[in-house]
């Protein structure tokens, strides 16, 4: 495994360099490399807890909506089985 890597946020990439700096304010890191990480743990946090959120009993299918990004898709389904007993 590499022990550094360096990201191109040049040309038609520059807006990674917004994206760097702003998940440097909102993890309050002081480095790109710390937000990078920071922004790495929240995601593998935020998917599992999405999951979770998923099969709550009280999910419906606007909040799935609400919750789903353009990385992480909350989908909510409802089954239904209509079954009679049998002689």
């Amino acid at each position: 495994m590499a022990k550094s890597f360096r990201m191109d946020t040049s040309g038609d990439k520059a807006h990674r360099e917004d994206l760097l700096e702003d998940a440097m304010d909102r993890f309050d890191e002081s480095t790109k490399s710390g937000a990078v990480v920071a922004a790495l743990d929240f995601s593998r946090q935020i998917e599992t807890a999405l999951e979770r959120a998923s099969e709550h009993p009280d999910m419906t299918e606007e909040l799935a909506d609400v919750l789903s990004t353009s990385h992480f898709e909350v989908v909510h389904e409802v089954e239904r089985d209509l079954r009679t007993p049998r002689d």
